[in-house]
């Protein structure tokens, strides 16, 4: 796969914000819902979801009743019996660029802050255009280089 650019990342459909996916992929809806809802919508018995996945019917009956935390290999083989293909996304609690930006900029001012305070204690305290130049400016050098942005 070629890699993309920061830039195209952070536009790509792959990585849509929770906020811009469609209503149906958003909702919280837990697994042992989805289980016992599909199946009861496929006319199954949990007996019958159990022998299509290969395991026991008291395994079906705690996932359905969330009395589990369940292996990946175990919520796979009740998708198989199910018919289903099991989805796991991570997905982003908002746009990448907003994220990255937000952080940029407390990031920026921050840094610029360290710095006027030590302008204050020489009384060179700077006018507030010029600081908001520099704040403007670290936050474009931040964004051109994200990692930095994760450094305490």
């Amino acid at each position: 796969m070629k890699s993309m650019s920061l830039e195209n990342l952070c536009k790509s459909e792959r990585y849509k914000s929770i906020e811009k996916l469609p209503e149906w992929l958003c909702s919280q809806e837990v697994y042992s819902e989805q289980i016992r809802a599909l199946r009861k919508l496929l006319g199954m018995t949990q007996g019958q979801l159990a022998r299509r996945a290969g395991k026991d019917p008291r395994l079906i009956c705690n996932l359905e009743g969330g009395k589990n935390d369940p292996q990946l290999s175990t919520l796979l083989k009740a998708a198989e019996g199910l018919d289903c293909e099991l989805v796991i996304r991570f997905v982003p609690k908002e746009p990448i660029a907003k994220m990255l930006k937000e952080r940029a900029q407390n990031k920026a001012s921050q840094m610029v802050q360290l710095s006027q305070g030590s302008s204050a204690m020489e009384e060179q305290e700077p006018k507030k255009i010029f600081v908001q130049l520099q704040i403007n400016e670290l936050v474009n050098d931040l964004l051109k280089k994200p990692s930095l942005l994760w450094e305490d």
